[in-house]
């Protein structure tokens, strides 16, 4: 492999978590610089034609997360209050169709922290070519990886959090409107 291939194995390996770590966090803040948020068309949309209500479930957010200011309690608050106050959609925990939450970090890295945020709508669907098999998938979905710092992070993620949800309630209005 030559003199370039051991220093790049070694750049990369094991042995080096701090530059390794560094080259995530590059990679994340380029594609951070234009948070991309999945564009939901109008099948997205369709997916929520008949729906009368919904829940809200947040993945587990890891200790290290929590340290910085954001609870699974936390972010499911936000989300069920913009679902109800701002959109006037009816939540309950029975729903069949939830909303999943899902923060990621990486970081953080001499104060920067990068964090990818997903917002699903959740049902069970029957696939056509056989109608025995049914399955829970993501019929709706917003996602964006964004950078900011450790002392704004609480608020950057609960921002983008809203933004999300806000997202998923006009499409669920939209779909519903009567």
């Amino acid at each position: 492999m030559g003199i370039a291939g051991s220093r790049l194995r070694k750049f990369y390996s094991r042995e080096n978590p701090m530059k390794t770590r560094g080259l995530i966090i590059l990679l994340l803040a380029l594609l951070s610089r234009a948070p991309v948020l999945h564009a939901t068309g109008d099948s997205d949309v369709q997916s929520m034609r008949g729906l009368n209500s919904l829940r809200v479930v947040v993945e587990d957010i890891p200790d290290g997360t929590k340290k910085l200011g954001i609870s699974q309690h936390g972010l499911r608050v936000i989300a069920e209050a913009q679902l109800q106050q701002q959109h006037h959609i009816k939540l309950d925990k029975k729903s069949p169709v939830f909303i999943y939450i899902k923060c990621t970090t990486v970081g953080p890295y001499r104060g920067v922290i990068a964090y990818h945020l997903t917002v699903e709508a959740r049902q069970m669907v029957t696939l056509s070519r056989d109608s025995n098999l049914q399955l829970v998938t993501a019929t709706w979905e917003q996602n964006g990886t964004f950078m900011t710092t450790q002392h704004k992070f609480a608020q950057s993620v609960q921002g983008n959090l809203v933004e999300m949800v806000d997202k998923l309630g006009y499409a669920f209005l939209v779909a519903n409107a009567k």
